[in-house]
């Protein structure tokens, strides 16, 4: 186990926090005053992460809108390591699909640069399905895991080796214990870029103007 955090001490667990109104480590922020990404109580759940995105929530350093969260350095990938990954998310019952080019709630970011599209994320699309995808142009891929179902838990664990090599990259993914996408093989870094960073929250093309709302529970990071 390398990294695990179900939001008892609010965010003070997490690296770096990114919203409307910040850019900084997320040690500063007590999880409570602003609307973008706060800590609540839900569903019996002691504590969780919510995060809210609004039309034109763009943060300080420009781009698109996005409200997010990146994990410790530990939990960073380099060629050739192998990562399991888990973690519960549910999305708001008002939640609607996207009308924007991506809108994605996990993302395995590329080390070396913020700008360009991450090799490895989870993208609702415009048919409100999640797609296991590499949206960086060396390496497209996306791959159907099944539709959002709005206002429910559930379970979603990954397993991934991540490389260049579109022969040695892979993930899998399972929804509540089911396999939903079986092992598949393809590049999960971006070429030449060196490695790759954990995060969770909403990050969308701007493009999109309804409020989306997700919830995470009892994040979990595992290697070997």
């Amino acid at each position: 186990l390398l990294f695990e955090s179900s939001f008892e001490s609010a965010f003070t667990d997490w690296h770096t926090c990114q919203w409307q109104s910040r850019n900084d480590d997320c040690s500063t922020y007590n999880g409570t005053s602003e609307y973008p990404a706060t800590i609540v109580t839900s569903d019996g759940r002691p504590t969780a992460a919510r995060f809210e995105l609004r039309d034109g929530d763009v943060p300080p350093f420009g781009g698109n809108e996005r409200t997010e969260i990146t994990a410790p350095p530990i939990c960073d990938v380099t060629e050739g390591d192998e990562r399991w990954w888990s973690w519960d998310m549910a999305f708001s019952g008002s939640w609607t699909a996207p009308t924007g080019s991506f809108c994605l709630v996990m993302q395995w970011h590329h080390l070396a640069s913020e700008s360009g599209s991450p090799p490895l994320c989870l993208d609702i699309d415009t048919d409100n399905h999640m797609y296991v995808a590499n949206n960086d142009a060396s390496g497209y891929t996306r791959l159907d895991i099944g539709p959002v179902d709005p206002g429910e838990w559930h379970n979603y664990s990954f397993h991934a080796v991540f490389s260049e090599d579109d022969e040695v990259g892979f993930v899998e993914a399972r929804i509540d214990g089911v396999l939903v996408l079986p092992r598949h093989y393809h590049r999960t870094l971006v070429v030449g870029d060196g490695g790759g960073y954990l995060k969770f929250g909403i990050y969308r093309a701007s493009s999109n103007t309804a409020t989306h709302i997700v919830l995470f529970d009892n994040v979990r990071v595992y290697g070997p």
